[in-house]
């Protein structure tokens, strides 16, 4: 994966799970949120893709919220940190971003589900998770699987979670829905962990080249970033609350 900031630039930019109101003097915010404000727009709390700014890819964000939810913190700060300036400048045509939703759930199957399946002992179905091709591959093959493995059934159960027809119709809702399998899958083979988060991290990595794309200027990011920090302590000092503010 390219990364075209290194971490231990923007290492003083907490990442946390959910979303945020404020910046706090650590950061503290979410993926999204941190990359609204290395790219020098209004911050703004980022509860779903479309909170986030016109120029952020819906599919994108939706995938890193889901990312950025299911990973623990140490595993956040390291894998996500990077993505702080690539969010921004993103957003483009609808055939784009549907490549990008579906490129993410077939790579989940092909990459992270057949590790999966191997792992229970189903290696002709990690075979065939391996083989996919296009998105609907994808749901015949879990539909034919859920049947026989736990785990096809649990990712199974997150599509329709998500209900098919809103992701025929909207494709951040199959990249929510990738995420969310990516999570699931993390918490079916704990083992695995580190390195299902890793290769999802890939593949937004991946899914960001097939589209609009160009990192910010890195030194004028962390700029920002250090500044909105600055700004919270100063608020805290003079006892003014982050919500108060």
């Amino acid at each position: 994966m390219a990364c075209f900031v290194s971490s231990t630039h923007l290492v003083n930019w907490k990442l946390l799970k959910g979303s945020h109101e404020f910046p706090g003097p650590d950061g503290g915010t979410c993926i999204n949120e941190a990359a609204v404000v290395a790219a020098g727009l209004p911050y703004r709390l980022i509860e779903r893709p479309d909170d986030c700014p016109p120029c952020f890819s819906r599919v994108l964000a939706s995938y890193a919220i889901q990312l950025n939810d299911g990973m623990d913190n140490d595993i956040r700060q390291e894998l996500l940190i990077p993505f702080v300036v690539r969010m921004a400048n993103t957003a483009d045509v609808e055939a784009v971003e549907r490549r990008r939703a579906a490129y993410m759930l077939v790579e989940y199957v092909r990459r992270i589900l057949s590790i999966l399946q191997e792992a229970d002992g189903y290696f002709d179905i990690a075979k065939q998770c391996r083989a996919v091709v296009e998105v609907a591959d994808c749901f015949d093959l879990l539909e034919s699987m859920k049947a026989v493995s736990p785990s096809a059934a649990d990712i199974c159960s997150v599509y329709v979670d998500v209900n098919i027809p809103k992701m025929a119709r909207r494709p951040e809702f199959m990249a929510m829905a990738a995420g969310k399998a990516v999570t699931s899958a993390t918490l079916q083979c704990k083992q695995w962990k580190k390195e299902f988060f890793s290769i999802a991290c890939r593949i937004l990595d991946e899914a960001i080249r097939l589209g609009n794309h160009g990192p910010l200027d890195a030194e004028v990011a962390v700029e920002r970033l250090k500044a909105a920090m600055l700004d919270a302590s100063d608020l805290v000092g003079v006892g003014v609350t982050e919500k108060a503010a």
